[in-house]
């Protein structure tokens, strides 16, 4: 029984390790795919930067005015983005959180833009 108690201990550590590691790796790739996402609008690529967002989005900007449905966003920008530039947002800080099951994540960060400090957020 002790000798069970050992492997069950082990096994629990070695489970929870690969969590962490796979939740490590989930984190690095929305990192990179939130930095790409606001290079894309840096770089006026509608297509890439609104090509991340699922149809049923709900983007809401950093004026209070602003909750807008991805279509109704995409009206909006459309204009900065064909001008070549649409708008340069920048991470400062980052907090990305993954749930262990069920295949969803959160994050929030400060942003460095053009008209100050901003907050971003999404899911």
């Amino acid at each position: 029984m002790k000798q069970f108690q050992k492997h069950r201990t082990l096994l629990v550590a070695l489970f929870s390790l690969a969590l962490i590691q796979a939740q490590d790796k989930d984190k690095e790739v929305l990192n990179q795919l939130l930095d790409h996402w606001h290079k894309d609008a840096a770089d006026a690529n509608y297509e890439g930067y609104f090509g991340a967002m699922a149809e049923e989005s709900i983007f809401i900007g950093t004026d209070a005015t602003e909750n807008w449905t991805k279509k109704e966003f995409q009206d909006f920008a459309k204009p900065y983005f064909d001008c070549g530039r649409a708008w340069s947002f920048t991470a400062i800080d980052r907090n990305i959180y993954v749930q262990k099951k069920g295949g969803v994540a959160w994050f929030d960060e400060l942003l460095s833009t053009q008209m100050g400090i901003c907050r971003g957020s999404g899911i």
